[in-house]
């Protein structure tokens, strides 16, 4: 052929062979491989497999060799010979260690011959060639090209000036040529070989071995010839040569098995998962990579909730609990799931990544919580732990009293060291078994806390808060009256004792008298229980239901009083007032009582006090809470502000005389107060008691500092400006005004100090025993005084 002239070669080109080209490659790579083949034919067997070896390409050398013996060939005869002499193999590469001391027989060696031979050969080559053969005109690659493209038989027929039919008919003819070619090529298990398995060739090795020009016909044809046992998917872009797997499934075992995990168990997951699902190692790495996400050191799940990933950044960051309550704590945490996961969309409210948080967590301490892999606890404590409570001779327990019961165990075996972090690892290791409240885990879901409290004040009469405390350990002062307030039958003697309604005796006419006797008392303004309890002990009407009912005080009288008639009058202890009463306590009844008046002398309204039963602690702060309406223009008189001719412009003569009076004494004490003809006329006499109520209700900027006293009847007050650093201290006060005067005209004794703290009104007997005690104001060596 080499030697026939160009015009025979037309002749062959014009029977569709190609072009004259296209033909004079052809010939000229047979002649090379003719070549080639003689000179190995002269060759000796152990210097053919060393040549052929060294033209093995160190990409393949480094893979494992298992893959490529069943990639080479399905001939049962073969493969023994290629597992006899190199089944123990692990890599490509450890075939040079066999082939230079190989001893076989011809047949034998020619076997090994061909495999190592197949080794070496360029897969680019090799698919080139398959192409060609199937596909050796131009027409025919376009053909081709164009179903890899998605086109129509009737656009490619148009295209090539052929019908579609006989475009059907061609490309059938060239899918078979290629199911023929790779009966001997074998192209899937081969990309499978290079990828280090048998099972699965990736769409990607194919892409990168295989020239762009054609890449996209050979994966069409691929596609297209697939036997039976083989499939294609898309997705993972991967030929399987095992069947379809289930890839769905495979996906959602992952998901739930390992919504994430650290890339340094990444080797471990892989393998594990494999085992598990019996699929290729290959296409776990696969599914991962196409379904999560590696963040730091973390991978994620594509599909992972939010609150997974709250649980990722919970395990690497809070081993000792976060605390939710806290607002830069909970920004702290925003922060490292956004440098964890990317700009993810969170929750505005920090409430709702709260809510999440609490979901995947366990409860440590007040507002904290933990993850539960950070709990350590032995097995045996838990089990002594719930048998306590199940043996326990009550239905509902608090956590602080099983703490205290473990207190020791627990802060010696475990990392549980309150009684919140038991609260909350009972409920997540045992929520299946009890029932939990806020304060207290039940054996039963209809009995509660409170239910125990009523069936044991029930059993025991009248009952102290100590007595319960000591009977239900760990319960505060705040759970037993929130508890006693929902405890309608529960009757409060007082603040520290209770008993059952079913211990009274009442009688359909106590109702009828005592609902009498409270409508005649109240008037229209509440009236004290103390008042209610003084009147009916001295009635005989009422002798006898005192007497059934043990009725000893005011106090268990209004708790009974209060379970007969709570929804018939408004109860506020001690007083009772006439339903819709806005307030039943003793300042209402007071301002009640004030309300018509413009003034009242001090002794006739807590005379109302002392008749009403209405206790007052401090006579000094009931006439401070009435200053809005009320201001004490002397020792015994209250005057109504709108009896004043207190004006705006009055009253800013007042603060400026005050300021006046500061600025040039520095102070101002009202027990050495005599001259007010400064002031304005407001209509009554003025007085250092409607100085102090004044300044008091309407001067910010100046602080009224106490001389202590329990003497009601004195103005026991010094001004001086806000700024004043000893505006809070009494002691430090005295000192400062001593100082001041001492600078001015020194003092010549402490006696004479004491006479002129009294006459200023400073003190009311002796010097601060805190001045002398320190050594603050003494006597020196010379006889002067001396104020530090």
């Amino acid at each position: 052929i080499r030697e026939m002239p160009d015009e025979a070669l037309l002749s062959i080109s014009r029977l569709g062979k190609g072009s004259l080209k296209d033909i004079r490659e052809k010939v000229d790579a047979i002649d090379r491989n003719s070549k080639k083949l003689l000179d190995d034919e002269g060759m000796g067997d152990t210097h053919f497999l060393s040549r052929h070896f060294d033209s093995i390409s160190n990409h393949v050398k480094q893979r494992k060799l298992k893959p490529y013996i069943i990639a080479y060939t399905d001939n049962i005869h073969s493969l023994e010979v290629l597992n006899r002499y190199f089944g123990e193999l692990e890599y490509v590469s450890d075939i040079e260690k066999v082939i230079k001391e190989l001893k076989c027989n011809e047949e034998e060696m020619l076997v090994v011959k061909c495999f190592v031979r197949y080794l070496g050969i360029d897969v680019n080559d090799m698919v080139v060639d398959a192409l060609e053969k199937i596909a050796g005109t131009e027409r025919c690659m376009y053909i081709l090209q164009s179903r890899s493209q998605g086109r129509p038989l009737e656009d490619i027929g148009r295209g090539s000036g052929i019908t579609r039919e006989r475009v059907r008919q061609l490309e059938d003819i060239m899918c078979k040529g290629f199911v023929q070619c790779d009966k001997r090529k074998r192209f899937l298990n081969l990309f499978a070989a290079i990828s280090d398995n048998t099972d699965i060739a990736l769409e990607n090795v194919i892409t990168n071995m295989v020239d762009d020009s054609i890449v996209d016909i050979f994966i069409y044809l691929l596609k297209s010839t697939l036997k039976p046992h083989q499939s294609y998917n898309k997705k993972y872009g991967l030929f399987s040569m095992t069947g379809d797997f289930s890839y769905a499934n495979i996906e959602k075992h992952m998901a739930e098995s390992n919504p994430y995990f650290k890339s340094d168990e990444l080797y471990e997951v892989v393998e594990k998962t494999s085992n598990e699902l019996a699929i290729p190692a290959l296409l776990v790495e696969k599914v991962i990579e196409k379904n999560y996400t590696c963040f730091d050191t973390v991978f994620c799940n594509n599909q992972m909730s939010l609150g997974e990933k709250y649980e990722v950044v919970m395990k690497k960051y809070y081993p000792l609990g976060i605390k939710v309550s806290d607002e830069e704590e909970m920004e702290i945490f925003r922060r490292r799931i956004t440098d964890m996961f990317g700009n993810i969309k969170l929750p505005q409210s920090n409430k709702a990544v709260e809510a999440r948080i609490v979901e995947i967590t366990v409860l440590c301490d007040r507002s904290t919580y933990i993850h539960p892999d950070f709990i350590s606890i032995p097995d045996d404590l838990v089990q002594r732990i719930e048998e306590y409570i199940d043996q326990s001779d009550r239905v509902a327990l608090s956590y602080l009293e099983v703490f205290e019961a473990f207190k020791d165990e627990l802060l010696a075996r475990s990392n549980i060291d309150n009684r919140y972090f038991l609260q909350g690892f009972l409920k997540y290791k045992l929520k299946n078994k009890y029932y939990f409240t806020k304060d207290l885990i039940s054996k039963d879901r209809g009995i509660d806390f409170a239910y125990e409290l009523r069936e044991f004040i029930r059993k025991n009469g009248e009952v102290t808060k100590k007595e319960l405390k000591s009977y239900f350990m760990g319960t505060s002062d705040s759970m037993i009256a929130q508890t006693m307030a929902r405890c309608k039958d529960i009757i409060t003697i007082d603040y520290n004792t209770y008993m059952h309604a079913d211990r009274l005796n009442i009688t359909q006419e106590d109702y009828i008298n005592l609902r009498e006797k409270l409508d005649d008392l109240i008037k229209g303004i509440p009236v004290s229980c103390r008042k209610v309890y003084g009147v009916i002990r001295k009635e005989n009407a009422f002798a006898d239901f005192i007497k059934r009912n043990s009725i000893t005080n005011y106090s268990k009288l209004y708790g009974i009083l209060k379970y007969m008639f709570e929804d018939e009058y408004e109860f506020s202890r001690p007083n009772i007032g006439a339903k819709g009463t806005d307030d039943a306590c003793n300042f209402t009844i007071v301002k009640k009582f004030l309300r018509d008046k413009k003034e009242i002398e001090i002794n006739e309204l807590f005379k109302f006090c002392e008749d009403n039963q209405i206790k007052i602690m401090k006579k000094a702060k009931l006439i401070s809470c009435l200053s809005d309406e009320f201001l004490r223009s002397d020792v015994n008189k209250l005057v109504h502000v709108s009896k004043l001719g207190l004006t705006e412009d009055k009253l800013t003569a007042i603060k400026l005389e005050v300021l006046n009076i500061l600025e040039e004494k520095k102070y101002m004490a009202m027990m050495g107060m005599e001259d007010f003809s400064a002031f304005p006329d407001l209509g009554v006499e003025w007085t250092p008691f409607l100085l102090i109520s004044i300044v008091q209700n309407y001067m910010q900027y100046v602080n009224i500092v106490e001389i202590p006293t329990r003497n009601y009847n004195l103005p026991n007050c010094i001004f001086v400006k806000s700024d004043n650093p000893y505006a809070d201290d009494y002691k430090e006060i005295v000192r400062w005004i001593i100082k001041l005067q001492h600078e001015q005209k020194p003092f010549k004794s402490l006696v004479e100090v004491r006479n002129w703290l009294k006459k200023e009104g400073v003190i009311l007997n002796g010097i601060p025993i805190y001045l002398t005690a320190r050594k603050l104001l003494y006597m020196d060596e010379k006889g002067k005084v001396v104020i530090r």
